[in-house]
C-alpha cells in the first residue's frame, strides 16, 4: 500500500513554531503528494504562512489562540474525515522525517488486522533511540529495544502515529479536557479498550524532541520541562488516574512515578524552584478538583 492509492491526510499542530523546521516538514509531505492540514494554535498571527500555503494539497486553520493540542488535532481530524480520508497521520511542528518515512510507515496498513502504526523515535536533542513501551493486562510496563518484537498494548506519542479513519468512530476523537499532556496516552488506552493494537514499524525512524532537555542521573534518563508543562503534567496525571479504561496498577504507577520524579528534580536539578513548586501545587489542586482545559500560571518574577 502506498500514499498514491490511499486518501491520506496528515495533521500538523503548531504553536509559535520554528519556521524553517516547519517548512522542511511541509516540503517533505508535499513532495510525497499527500494532503496535509496545518492547525495553528499560536496566540497571535506570528508566523507568515504564505510560502507554506503555496504548497499543493494543504489546508491551513489559523485559530489565533491556543486551544490546546487535542482541540487542534480534532479540528484537523474532522476536516480529514469530511474529506473522506482513509487514514490520518499526526505530526508536531518539530518532528523530522525523510522522504521514505511515509512509505515505510504506511506499508503495514495493507494488512486487514493492522489499523494503527507508529515509528521508532530518536530524541532530537540527545540522539538516543527510545525504547518501545508496552503494558500487560495487569497494568505493568516493560521497555524493549527489540523493535521487531511483537508486543501488545504499545504506548506511543501522537507525532508520527497513523490511524485508519474508522478507528475514530469507535474510540472517539482526542480528549480535549487535558489540553496538553496525556492526550496521546489517553488515546492509546481507549484503543486498547477496544482491542485495537498499535504496531511499531521498526524501519520507520522519526526524530522528535522529548522535553526541553534530557539528563542522565544514576543511569536513569530524566526529561526536563518548563513549569507551565509541569502544571499540566501534574494535573492531567490525576485526571488520567480517574479513567476506568486504564488499569488500576498503571494509574497508581503513574502517580507514584511522577511524584518521585518531580521531587527528585525539585531537590537536585530545577532552578527557580518557586515556579516549579507553584506548578506542582496548582496542578495537584486542580487535578483533585477535576479542573480541566487551559490554565495559565502566573510566572512573573515579583
Amino acid at each position: 500500500m502506498t500514499s498514491n492509492n490511499y486518501n491520506l491526510f496528515s495533521i500538523i499542530v503548531v504553536y509559535n513554531p520554528d519556521y524553517n523546521n516547519l517548512f522542511n516538514l511541509c516540503q517533505i509531505l508535499s513532495s510525497i503528494n499527500i494532503n496535509f492540514v496545518l492547525v495553528d494554535n499560536s496566540d497571535y498571527n506570528k508566523i507568515d504562512f504564505t510560502k507554506i500555503k503555496e504548497l499543493p494539497k494543504i489546508h491551513v486553520f489559523n485559530l489565533y489562540d491556543n486551544f490546546g493540542i487535542a482541540k487542534a488535532q480534532n479540528i484537523g481530524i474532522n476536516y480529514a474525515l469530511n474529506e473522506k480520508a482513509d487514514a490520518i497521520l499526526f505530526f508536531d511542528q518539530d518532528s523530522q522525517i525523510d522522504s521514505v518515512f511515509l512509505s515505510k510507515l504506511i506499508s503495514p496498513l495493507s494488512k486487514d488486522n493492522i489499523s494503527i502504526c507508529a515509528p521508532v523515535f530518536i530524541d532530537l536533542n540527545s540522539e538516543i533511540k527510545l525504547p518501545i513501551i508496552s503494558i500487560n493486562k495487569y497494568g505493568l510496563l516493560s521497555h524493549s529495544h527489540d523493535y521487531n518484537k511483537k508486543l501488545n498494548n504499545i504506548i506511543v506519542i501522537s507525532s508520527g502515529l497513523i490511524v485508519k479513519s474508522e478507528i475514530f468512530s469507535v474510540v472517539g476523537l482526542m480528549n480535549e479536557e487535558y489540553f496538553i499532556d496525556y492526550v496521546d496516552t489517553d488515546f492509546c488506552f481507549r484503543c486498547f479498550e477496544h482491542n485495537f493494537k498499535i504496531n511499531v514499524v521498526s524501519d520507520a525512524i522519526m526524530k522528535h524532541p522529548i522535553g526541553e532537555n534530557m539528563i542522565k542521573i544514576f543511569g536513569l534518563y530524566f526529561f526536563i520541562h518548563n513549569p507551565q508543562r509541569i502544571y499540566y503534567q501534574t494535573r492531567n496525571c490525576l485526571i488520567f488516574s480517574t479513567k476506568k479504561y486504564v488499569p488500576l496498577v498503571f494509574r497508581l504507577r503513574e502517580i507514584i512515578s511522577f511524584t518521585i520524579h518531580q521531587l527528585f528534580l525539585l531537590c537536585f536539578y530545577y532552578k527557580n524552584r518557586k515556579f516549579y513548586i507553584k506548578a506542582l501545587f496548582y496542578g495537584f489542586i486542580h487535578g483533585i478538583l477535576g479542573k480541566n482545559g487551559k490554565f495559565q500560571l502566573d510566572l512573573n518574577h515579583k
